[in-house]
């Protein structure tokens, strides 16, 4: 009797052994990994979400794309002045008005960096109303003009106008 205890015991302390060096490591490492597996699992959910969510995103930015367009055409990515001056002269024409000089041409930076001020000026005549019409037509263009001053002078022939104009730009992206 005393030897089948001694040899249970025997079989109980080479189970914990076998236990301890055989199964205990292995089943840490199970552990472990599935573990790190959950991280990796909620890593993936994460990702999923964000990459969803910049996925809807793009889709609004293409719904807006007529938007970007008009603000484009507004904010010209560099100092046209031949092309301001072409519009300014085809909107003062369309209004009544008649150019008699335009000039005084300067470029300043703009108030925010990547933005770009041109500031020139225009020597017209005609009736008040044609300036009322000419000055509506630039503040209802898509474009970007700032009437700076508006001067009236007398003259023989009648009213003459003198503006300055600012028209924006980016100057650098």
């Amino acid at each position: 009797m005393k030897k089948a205890i001694i040899i249970s015991f025997l079989i109980l302390l080479l189970g914990l052994i076998f236990l301890q060096i055989g199964v205990l490591p292995r089943y840490t490492a199970y552990r472990q990994l599935h573990s790190q597996l959950e991280v990796d699992k909620q890593t993936l959910t994460a990702k999923k979400e964000y990459y969803s969510q910049l996925f809807t995103l793009q889709q609004k930015i293409k719904t807006y794309q007529s938007a970007f367009a008009k603000a484009s055409s507004a904010l010209p990515p560099y100092a046209d002045a031949a092309d301001i001056y072409r519009f300014v002269l085809e909107k003062a024409g369309e209004s009544g008005l008649v150019v008699q000089t335009m000039g005084g041409l300067n470029l300043n930076p703009g108030k925010k960096e990547g933005e770009g001020i041109i500031e020139f000026s225009i020597l017209t005549e005609g009736d008040y109303s044609a300036l009322t019409s000419f000055l509506k037509a630039v503040e209802n263009s898509s474009r970007l003009i700032n009437v700076k001053m508006v001067r009236l002078e007398g003259g023989e022939e009648g009213p003459s106008y003198s503006l300055v104009l600012e028209a924006n730009y980016a100057s650098a992206f």
